[in-house]
């Protein structure tokens, strides 16, 4: 019985830790050496993705923050606020180079701007899930191509 009260205890002590950590921190990194030749770089996506709005308010209540752009089926949660679908075809250019700190794993995001005209009054951003020398420049390159 005590094991099993352990147990209890140490997950509910990281699950408090962990959503403690689940800030937006982000740190822009758009002029450091290795990101600042990303500035402008132009893609066009493959595939349809969501634009999904996430809120940072912890009773969910809050509006959007920041929108994240996510392939097909994308996700629902507590936190989406809204989802608009971006179609294939459409074309995007890197604006910053953001940093996210965590506690367990920190991140790279692009944020971004459409080419065709569409306008979101917050940030846009897509999270880098490769390696930066890679041909789409750390983006999943099934779904965004560089465009020449």
């Amino acid at each position: 019985m005590q094991n099993v009260i352990n147990r209890i205890f140490i997950i509910s002590m990281l699950a408090t830790f962990t959503v403690g950590c689940v800030e937006n921190d982000y740190s822009d990194i758009s002029q450091t050496s290795e990101y600042q030749s990303l500035i402008g770089k132009n893609f066009t996506l493959m595939e349809n993705v969501w634009a999904t709005g996430i809120t940072t308010d912890q009773n969910y209540k809050g509006e959007a923050s920041h929108i994240v752009l996510v392939p097909e089926p994308g996700f629902e949660g507590p936190e989406v606020v809204f989802r608009n679908l971006i179609e294939k075809g459409d074309q995007i250019s890197v604006t910053k180079v953001l940093l996210r700190k965590s506690l367990l794993k920190n991140s790279i995001y692009y944020e971004l701007s459409f080419n065709s005209g569409k306008r979101f009054d917050i940030p846009v951003l897509v999270k880098m899930t490769e390696t930066i020398d890679t041909s789409s420049y750390g983006l999943n390159s099934d779904v965004y191509m560089i465009s020449k």
